[in-house]
């Protein structure tokens, strides 16, 4: 597992659960309590969000290469939607990208993402 899949999974498991000890960590990846420590330093300073969206199975496809680029960890089917998981350091720029799948995507998580859209929208409103 290389080190953007792992700290992305210690990041999961961080919000997961309310306790996680470093030795549990280091235990399933396979890794020592130095470089526990380290990843969650590189959690902390790049200030990381885990953002989950729901987009309509049939848009997902014009995705493709794009959601790389924007942080994009996982990806699970939902009935007739794409559950996609992402990781990222700007929710500006997650807002905006957000934004051009229009009424064919939804937000699950976090919360402050739904926030910066909504203001996004009504700041545009006033100039249409």
């Amino acid at each position: 597992m290389n080190r953007i899949d792992r700290i992305s999974a210690i990041l999961i498991q961080l919000q997961s659960n309310r306790v996680v000890k470093a030795q549990d960590i280091a235990t399933r990846f396979q890794i020592n309590l130095r470089t526990v420590y380290r990843d969650i330093r590189s959690l902390e300073q790049d200030d990381l969000q885990l953002i989950v969206i729901r987009i309509d199975k049939a848009f997902a496809i014009w995705l493709d290469h794009q959601k790389y680029y924007s942080g994009f960890i996982s990806e699970t089917e939902a009935g007739g939607e794409m559950e996609m998981t992402f990781l990222s350091s700007s929710l500006d720029g997650f807002a905006r990208w957000y934004m051009m799948f229009g009424e064919h995507a939804t937000i699950i998580e976090p919360e402050i993402l739904k926030k910066k859209v909504r203001s996004r929208l009504s700041a545009i409103s006033l100039k249409v």
